[in-house]
C-alpha cells in the first residue's frame, strides 16, 4: 500500500481548498420551472477559435466544465448569465479578461483553472 507523506498531504488538500465549489441540487426547483422560452443549446469551447462560431445575437450563455475523465459524458454548470449584447461580443469580453490581471478574482480563479475544459 503507498503512502502520501504528511507534508504531502497537506500540499494535496491546500491545493484541492482551491477547486472547493459549493452546488445546489434540488429537483422541486428543476419542477417548479415554468418554461417561458425554448432554450436551443450549442457547445463552444472556451477559446478565441471558437469566437467566430459564437452566436451574433443577445441570449442566455453558460460556463460548463466537463472534466473528460474516461468516457463518461458529464458536465458541471459553473455560471449562467443573459445578455442583451450580441453573444459574441459578451463571449470577447470574457475572453479579454480572462487573460487580464486585473480580472473579477472568481472569474479569474474560475477560468484559469478550468479553461482547458470549459464550454
Amino acid at each position: 500500500m503507498n503512502s502520501v507523506p504528511a507534508q504531502g498531504f497537506i500540499d494535496i488538500v491546500s491545493d484541492a481548498a482551491v477547486h472547493w465549489h459549493q452546488i445546489l441540487l434540488y429537483p422541486a426547483f428543476w419542477k417548479a420551472y415554468q418554461k417561458t422560452i425554448d432554450l436551443n443549446w450549442n457547445d463552444f469551447p472556451f477559446s478565441a477559435a471558437s469566437k467566430s462560431k459564437v452566436p451574433s445575437r443577445p441570449g442566455v450563455y453558460a460556463f460548463l466544465i466537463q472534466p473528460g475523465v474516461g468516457s463518461l459524458n458529464a458536465s458541471v454548470l459553473m455560471y449562467i448569465g443573459k445578455t442583451d449584447r450580441p453573444l459574441r461580443v459578451r463571449f470577447a469580453e470574457y475572453l479579454k479578461e480572462a487573460a487580464s490581471p486585473s480580472a473579477r478574482p472568481e472569474l479569474r480563479r474560475m477560468l484559469h483553472f478550468y479553461q482547458a475544459n470549459a464550454v
